[in-house]
């Protein structure tokens, strides 16, 4: 049985609430976004691809040392759902079982979550969807299997 996954970190928005651009906020003394990227990469439980868009630029050269595929989003004014769209595209490609979707602005999530979350679903059967739950929230990261790409691509 298969349980390849494609990590995406999704870090394509405009951070308009915020005022700047959130991907480059400074935390712990790296931006936001490269260490989203760092955390996905040392889970070791994927190859990992990033979605950018807004300030793409400016985030790709805070990762441009990592190893990540880069995939530009140039729909993100859409919201939410065109990152989605554009991970799920790049899960397909790599004939990945599943899509690993990280948020970017989720800093408190580690390494060891992944590595947890992805345990849990490879014991779980690569067609079934997880997410991730701590005391009352219930939501992303979230493993989505193949089965629901040609929905999420949509």
């Amino acid at each position: 049985m298969r349980d390849e996954l494609l990590i995406a970190v999704l870090a394509a928005g405009a951070s308009q609430r915020l005022g700047q651009p959130k991907q480059l906020v400074d935390v712990g003394g790296e931006p936001l976004f490269r260490r989203q990227c760092r955390v996905a990469i040392e889970s070791r439980v994927a190859p990992v691809a990033v979605i950018c868009g807004c300030q793409a630029d400016s985030c790709i050269a805070e990762i441009a040392d990592l190893p990540v595929a880069i995939r530009r989003n140039g729909l993100w004014r859409e919201g939410l759902a065109s990152s989605i769209r554009e991970a799920t595209r790049a899960a397909i490609e790599k004939n990945a079982d599943a899509l690993l979707i990280l948020h970017g602005d989720q800093y408190r999530v580690t390494a060891e979550d992944l590595q947890t979350m992805h345990a849990a679903w490879a014991l779980s059967g690569p067609s079934v969807a997880c997410r991730s739950r701590h005391a009352d929230y219930a939501g992303p990261p979230v493993i989505l299997p193949a089965a629901l790409f040609a929905q999420l691509s949509q």
